[in-house]
């Protein structure tokens, strides 16, 4: 079986007990990750598949991994951003160090240890240098401007990595994957099936390892809810187009860069309000004593105007759906207004079409804007409906 020496290397590390027999090498003496370390310096691509399409990430961190298996995947993972300018003509740029800016040079190999890269000047001298100083220089683009994601890379079968992860039960792998390297848990594999499907089944029972892939989720889908349609930065506090409401943008540039094309689709968002009736079945305090708000106040609410919320102030209130659609609960950041809605209440069909389309917190929870009027009722507008923290 044809295997790159990268992948050879990892699969070979989780095998010592087996070398040792073969060959009397002790695992002691046994350094696969400085062996990985000098593959990479010297060029070897660290997105190169085996037969099956599978790459370093599907060998050294799925549920087999070990502490070097990830420690290896960790620097293939950074070497493939950057691995594909391997051997190109780069300009440096933007150094503490005068005298090599604007040097033209070819780009070396991945040096693992110092996260940079190896440049090659045409006198023969290698400098080590970092990836965001270094520029193509045939398209003057930083060779970090398109990076890929190994961990995102399919198989034939289409199975990522994570995949396997989120049947198992090693959350340190889960962790690495998803915390550590942004994993998508939306690739398609095997007829649609998705991993954020898969640890979506059994809402009641999930494993820690799919807890924290569904946290993850709700983490990339609050992140895409923040990133600027123009420029597709993520900014923590983003400018909404004042007219439509469904289009978020970095900056005022941004915003006018976009309008030519925006424009064509822009229409006058209606605010849709939705006045809720006061609800006949009220939540169970058995039920709420378990959501705990971020003052670490437990839940005691009612159908209520917010503590610390004016008459007609607008605030965000969090909407959960159960696995039935049979109830919703609605509460606020502090959890001091908290009540339930049921399938004959008014708006209970609007607000559950907005949870259900909310595939980041898969289909079981979204915010929308509402207020209290002078006369005590709620009112809600599901045209707001996004995923977003409090």
């Amino acid at each position: 079986m044809r295997l790159p020496p990268l992948i050879l290397t990892i699969g070979l590390s989780k095998c010592q007990p087996t070398i040792f027999s073969c060959t009397g090498v002790s695992p002691s003496d046994m350094d696969h990750t400085a062996v990985v370390k000098i593959l990479l310096k010297y060029g070897a691509r660290p997105e190169s598949k085996d037969v099956t399409g599978k790459t370093v990430c599907h060998y050294g961190s799925g549920n087999f991994a070990t502490d070097d298996t990830l420690t290896m995947v960790d620097y293939c993972l950074e070497a493939a951003k950057t691995s594909s300018y391997f051997g190109s003509k780069v300009v440096l740029r933007n150094l503490s160090n005068q005298k090599y800016n604007n040097v033209s040079a070819r780009l070396g190999g991945y040096l693992a240890e110092s996260g940079r890269r190896q440049i090659i000047l045409s006198d023969g001298k290698e400098l080590a240098i970092k990836p965001q100083n270094i520029f193509d220089q045939q398209t003057d683009d930083c060779i970090l401007h398109k990076p890929i994601n190994l961990v995102d890379i399919p198989d034939r079968m289409g199975e990522v990595c994570i995949a396997e992860v989120a049947m198992g039960a090693r959350e340190d792998v889960a962790k690495f994957l998803c915390e550590k390297h942004n994993a998508s848990i939306d690739i398609e594999f095997m007829g649609g099936t998705t991993v954020r499907n898969m640890v979506n089944k059994g809402s009641f029972m999930a494993s820690p390892v799919q807890m924290i892939i569904r946290k993850h989720g709700e983490k990339q889908s609050i992140r895409e809810h923040s990133r600027c349609i123009n420029c597709k930065k993520v900014v923590k506090k983003n400018l909404v187009c004042s007219r439509c409401k469904n289009i978020s943008y970095c900056s005022s540039t941004c915003q006018r860069e976009h309008w030519k094309e925006h424009k064509k689709m822009c229409q006058r968002a209606e605010r849709n309000e939705i006045k809720l009736n006061r609800p006949t079945f009220q939540v169970p305090s058995d039920y709420t004593r378990h959501m705990v708000s971020v003052t670490g106040r437990t839940a005691d609410g009612d159908y209520k105007r917010p503590d610390g919320v004016a008459v007609d102030e607008i605030f965000w209130m969090k909407v959960q759906a159960d696995i039935n659609s049979s109830s919703l609960l609605l509460y606020d950041k502090t959890r001091t207004c908290t009540f339930t809605m049921l399938p004959e209440d008014v708006g209970f069909n609007e607000l559950l079409e907005k949870v259900r389309a909310e595939k980041g917190a898969m289909g079981q929870k979204c915010h929308v804007e509402a207020l209290f009027d002078k006369e005590g009722d709620c009112r809600v507008y599901p045209s707001t409906a996004t995923l977003r923290k409090w």
